[in-house]
């Protein structure tokens, strides 16, 4: 179901990078190209992930505003960076249940910086906007070396749909017109462009069989015109 953790840091937002999705790929590049010249000191994390996005109708909150859902899985022994530490009980150093750590991109991030100066791996909306990605720990094995859990990021686009253009309605290769001059664009069916949101970072675990060390990439198609949600995953992945 849907549950806003509370607390301050929830949807914090990360510094404006221009660019946008272009500076994101050019961001996990170049933490792929130091990953792998560090081979020995970092390691891909990332097991498997979902992303799915809700409108949020409520009383004082503005229009064209989504909540969107990340439920994450990772490799538990990586050097996390804590935002904050829940009191239950713990073993050893690595996150427990109620934790909440931010993601970063390789190994060599400081367990004490949670600001911009560490490899940032962050959330893009699609319309210039980002985000930290701060993961609340829901659950977790220690002698499997894995945890899970949530991440929900509240933003408000300016517009329901990314006002760049239309999209023909009809299939590729086909195109038919209902009307001329004037009337077209009142009778013409077409599909607006959706925002386009993305989580994308490196690497996978490597000790997955397949995939491992590479690059992952969730992505998400924002339209309010004609849906109040996306779909939601509602079963349990399989990690191969």
């Amino acid at each position: 179901g849907w549950s806003r953790w509370s607390g301050t840091g929830d949807t914090e937002k990360a510094p404006r990078v221009e660019g946008g999705e272009a500076m994101s790929k050019a961001t996990w590049a170049l933490s792929f190209a130091l990953c792998l010249s560090l081979f020995d000191f970092c390691a891909g994390s990332y097991r498997f992930g979902s992303l799915s996005w809700r409108s949020v109708n409520e009383t004082g909150v503005a229009p064209n505003t989504v909540d969107f859902e990340l439920v994450t899985a990772w490799g538990r022994n990586f050097q996390w960076v804590f935002v904050s530490k829940s009191n239950n009980p713990r073993s050893d150093d690595y996150p427990v249940v109620g934790d909440k750590v931010r993601l970063t991109g390789v190994y060599f991030g400081s367990n004490s910086n949670t600001g911009s100066g560490t490899s940032q791996i962050l959330f893009y909306t699609g319309d210039g906007k980002q985000y930290f990605v701060d993961i609340v720990v829901t659950a977790f094995s220690k002698s499997e070396n894995w945890i899970m859990g949530t991440t929900m990021i509240r933003h408000t686009y300016s517009t329901p749909y990314n006002p760049v253009g239309k999209t023909n309605f009809y299939p590729t290769g086909f195109s038919y017109q209902a009307s001329t001059g004037s009337s077209l664009d009142a009778n013409q069916p077409y599909w607006n462009t959706p925002w386009k949101a993305s989580f994308v970072g490196c690497c996978r675990g490597q000790d997955l069989a397949v995939n491992s060390n590479k690059v992952y990439k969730l992505v998400s198609y924002v339209d309010l015109t004609n849906r109040h949600s996306s779909l939601v995953a509602s079963t349990l992945q399989v990690v191969t």
